[in-house]
């Protein structure tokens, strides 16, 4: 299990924005057998923990000066312009007890629908939402392509493979991905002709309005 050092905070509010500056992102630690927390990470300590275990991988999150807690990344903000992490939160996990968690999915191995007939891969949903021990929660749910032999076929919830420990909670009848016919020269072009800004509402439809059509059917009577 990943570890990660935290520190407690007492900068809050508007003067996290110092805790930012020294090179640290602002946290806050909730959950099973602890009040909220306010603490605080190093920044790139935790993207590389972060980008390797994901949101559904539990962790050892020790505080120095205290203890230490199984948790969840349950929530990571991220800048809007530089996409770096501004702040976290850790949810602490009663390991003996499930927990319901969004998993992502990874789509895996080649598709006749891609490969051989040169169709576009259209991906439904990038996350699934799961029932299982902390321990057993994956860090990611694959997602093999091969079954997309024709633009007819789908892949659905129920359709995947599950760990040993994890039940799915998302719709079994929710689409998760499938293969769509490549446009043709002439749909492109039609796209091209379309005037900048065009929307259905632009577009003319022919023969009455439903309110013309039932003014008039008023009048007649």
């Amino acid at each position: 299990m990943a570890e990660l050092i935290a520190t407690s905070r007492k900068e809050l509010g508007k003067k996290s924005c110092r805790v930012r500056a020294a090179g640290f992102v602002p946290a806050v630690l909730y959950g099973y057998g602890t009040k909220p927390q306010p603490l605080s990470v190093e920044s790139h300590v935790f993207e590389k923990t972060w980008r390797r275990e994901g949101e559904s991988s539990v962790i050892t999150l020790v505080i120095e000066g205290d203890k230490s807690y199984n948790v969840l990344i349950q929530d990571v903000a991220l800048h809007p312009i530089h996409d770096n992490p501004i702040h976290i939160d850790f949810y602490a996990v009663q390991m003996n007890k499930p927990i319901d968690a969004m998993v992502a999915l990874s789509f895996t191995g080649e598709s006749d629908a891609l490969k051989t007939l040169g169709g576009v891969l259209v991906r439904v949903i990038q996350e699934v939402e799961v029932r299982a021990l902390p321990k057993d929660l994956p860090h990611e749910i694959e997602i093999p392509l091969k079954s997309l032999r024709t633009f007819e076929d789908q892949i659905l919830i129920k359709d995947i493979p599950m760990p040993s420990g994890v039940e799915i909670l998302t719709d079994g009848e929710q689409v998760v991905a499938l293969v769509e016919a490549p446009r043709s020269d002439e749909d492109l072009a039609a796209l091209d002709e379309m005037p900048a800004g065009t929307s259905v509402e632009d577009i003319e439809v022919t023969g009455k309005k439903p309110e013309e059509s039932s003014e008039e059917d008023t009048e007649n009577k």
